[in-house]
């Protein structure tokens, strides 16, 4: 009884390093990535939804963003607190971004809310 082993085909060497270095190649993109736009105190947004006090954290008013999946608070004891929400609330409505600079980077809250320079 004779066992009949299939040789590979003379090309599988050449498919393999293709593969490796095509991973190679995909890992060096990912490492020199720009870092996320998440990783600064300031970004650009759309606003999608102004959530009142009533409704959110006690002290608050709430605010989701198109480009982000997290709830953000602008909090009652800052300063300008009527601005913002006014502000949040007709960016809402108009669907315009508006410019957002948090407390500190990583953070869900709003420290300020401005207009974008061309609008």
């Amino acid at each position: 009884m004779f066992i009949h082993i299939k040789k590979r085909p003379a090309c599988f060497p050449n498919r393999l390093a293709l593969v490796v270095t095509l991973l190679l190649f995909y890992t060096g993109i990912m490492a020199a990535a720009p870092t996320p736009p998440q990783d600064s105190l300031q970004r650009q947004m759309t606003v999608v939804k102004v959530i009142m006090e009533k409704y959110s954290e006690p002290g608050s008013t709430a605010v989701i963003f198109s480009e982000s999946a997290r709830f953000y608070k602008v909090l009652q004891t800052n300063p300008r607190y009527k601005e913002y929400v006014s502000l949040l609330k007709e960016a809402q409505k108009k669907h315009k971004p508006v410019i957002v600079r948090f407390t500190a980077i990583g953070s869900d809250t709003i420290e300020t809310v401005s207009r974008p320079a061309s609008q």
